[in-house]
């Protein structure tokens, strides 16, 4: 069975960018009613970013999808990318540092693309994510082959003639096959029994 994995935006950060959105727009509008054209422009600015961000949280929730083919990966504004785990050189978590704040992103690199999500993204710590990315990578665990039992019989089975014992071997799309044993210590065949040899 296939394993599929997908991360989205948290919901909470998807309708806290709505809530600010609709606030800096009424602000522009105080601002702009005040005459306050600088203001106006800067919360009409903030609205309209936020906006923005909003609705691609809303176009496109799911940035991160992946199962041990590959991985569906959300680039641009809403763009889908599907790629294959060959085509995937690097997947890491970074700490990036900026104007004093730092922060994680799960970095996925290919020959010509880099790929960059960060917590509130995947709605989980970059580090969890990327524990997952690998697991799923390297594919699932073999299952071991089932052992017969004694007296399990598996297909169509025929008995092959050896010196001393008798061996099952399998014969596909065969019909079950007994052959007896030959005596081989003495100079005279002592099969069939005689009481068989008798019935003929």
């Amino acid at each position: 069975m296939s394993v599929s994995i997908r991360w989205r935006v948290r919901r909470d950060l998807m309708l806290a960018k709505a809530a600010g959105a609709v606030a800096f727009g009424a602000l522009a509008v105080v601002a702009w009613v005040s005459f306050d054209k600088a203001g106006a422009f800067l919360a009409a600015g903030a609205a309209v970013l936020l906006g923005v961000l909003a609705l691609r949280d809303v176009v496109a929730p799911e940035r991160l999808a992946a199962d041990h083919t590959g991985l569906t990966v959300v680039s641009g504004f809403a763009d889908r990318r599907r790629l294959a785990w060959a085509e995937v050189e690097r997947t890491e978590v970074r700490e990036h540092t900026r104007y004093g704040l730092r922060w994680r992103l799960l970095e996925i690199e290919t020959e010509d693309d880099l790929y960059q999500f960060g917590a509130h993204e995947l709605g989980v710590p970059c580090a969890d994510a990327a524990a997952e990315l690998a697991s799923l990578r390297s594919g699932p665990e073999p299952t071991a082959a089932p052992v017969p039992s004694a007296g399990t019989a598996w297909g169509n089975t025929a008995w092959v003639n050896t010196p001393s014992q008798n061996t099952a071997a399998s014969v596909p799309g065969g019909t079950p096959v007994e052959t007896r044993p030959d005596n081989r210590s003495g100079d005279r065949a002592d099969w069939p029994p005689d009481g068989e040899r008798d019935q003929e």
